[in-house]
This record gives structure tokens, C-alpha cells and sequence, in this order.
């Protein structure tokens, strides 16, 4: 009786994450599944009839869950949806109902920042001493539990938080592979696409040739 949702920017690319979900399952090893219900895959769905369940691929946008009270939804690249607060509030009836929701995207200003700095509620001006734009104090205690892995509870928004670097796969750790995979790329590209950079520029630098050392 689950229903769980998988939710990205498009339909086309939230069916093949469903189509993914169907290729795990099916290379799944009996002796880890000894019971393997019948998974039957149609255009967005992967379903399950002996257990009256159902994984489903559904686009962002704030009208694609409203109807629906999941057991699970997973949003991927969520930072980069257009429309990610007001998905976000149509997903809130999962959680009250004792769902969960787990968002992984790679950094990019906007809702899923707040989400991470706990800063959904924050009111943006001199008075509230927040500024659009800055990182707030982290108040929550933050873990290791591995190089490359930080973890930590939001105090507000109650969202565990798992912040996963490039490190955390000790092929990526020497000097070979930084370089590698710096080439091509501008330095405040690859901040953001491997380091803990948020920014995103815009345009080219004024003087692109200027170096502070």
C-alpha cells in the first residue's frame, strides 16, 4: 500500500529515473530479495500489484502532487527547479502525514539553499540582520562521520541535512584527478559544480586575465 514518488525537473526525466528504479530491481539478487513481487513498468510508473504499491514519475510544478499523499518522494536536482517553493508546499502533506522527503541536487542559490541554511522563514532586511544572499551562523552541530561527508539536523525546518563532497571517493582525493577535472572549467564553475560554492555568475569577468597573486 506505498506510493512513492520520484520528482524532476521534467516528465521525461523523472520516467528515467523510474526506468532506473525498474533496472535495479530486476538485477536485484534473490538472496538479498527472497520475495521479488511482479514490478510491471508503464510511462512513469513502475508497479507492484501483488503489494498494492507503485513508484511513480511525476514533473515539478505545484499542482503534480496536490491530490497525492506519498509514502516516500525523492526530488532530484531539486535546486534547479523553476518552480521548487511552490512544488515543495504541495509535497508538506506528505510529511504531515508521515511521510519523508528526500531533495539531492548539486548547489544552486535559491529555495533548496534556504533549505540546507535553514532559512525558509527568514525575513530578508536591516531589521532581521539576514541578507539575501550571505550564510547564516550553522547552530546545529555538524559530524564527519567520514572524510568527504558532513551531517547535521536543521533546528527549524527539521530537514537531516548530508553534505557530500568529491572526497568522499578516494579516487578523487590526488592531485591527477583535481586537474582533470578542473579542465575545461572556469574556477567559480568547478566551485560549484565539485567544491561548496553557491554563487552563480553571470557573463564573463572583466578582466579575465587579473590574478590576486
Amino acid at each position: 500500500g506505498r506510493l512513492v514518488a520520484i520528482v524532476s525537473k521534467k516528465e521525461e526525466d523523472a520516467d528515467d529515473l523510474v526506468r532506473r528504479c525498474k533496472f535495479i530491481y530486476d538485477n536485484i539478487p534473490p538472496d538479498l530479495l527472497p520475495f521479488k513481487p511482479v514490478a510491471e513498468y508503464k510511462y512513469t510508473e513502475l508497479r507492484f500489484p501483488e503489494i498494492d504499491s507503485k513508484i511513480k514519475g511525476f514533473p515539478q510544478g505545484p499542482d503534480q502532487l496536490r491530490q497525492y499523499t506519498c509514502s516516500r518522494i525523492f526530488a532530484d536536482e531539486a535546486a534547479f527547479w523553476p518552480q521548487a517553493k511552490a512544488t515543495f508546499t504541495a509535497m508538506k502533506p506528505t510529511l504531515e502525514g508521515g511521510g519523508k522527503i528526500c531533495m539531492v541536487s548539486t548547489r544552486s542559490p535559491g529555495f533548496f539553499k534556504d533549505v540546507i541554511e535553514d532559512t525558509l522563514d527568514a525575513e530578508v532586511g536591516v531589521e532581521s540582520g539576514y541578507v539575501q544572499g550571505t550564510s547564516p551562523v550553522q547552530t546545529a552541530t555538524v559530524t564527519a562521520p567520514m572524510e568527504g561527508v558532513k551531517e547535521w539536523r536543521n533546528a527549524k525546518n527539521g530537514f537531516k541535512v548530508i553534505d557530500l563532497s568529491f572526497k568522499a571517493d578516494p579516487r578523487k582525493r590526488s592531485e591527477e584527478w583535481l586537474k582533470s577535472s578542473r579542465s575545461g572549467l572556469a574556477r567559480s564553475e568547478w566551485n560549484r559544480e565539485y567544491g561548496d560554492e553557491w554563487i552563480v555568475y553571470d557573463g564573463k569577468p572583466v578582466y579575465q586575465t587579473y590574478s590576486d597573486t
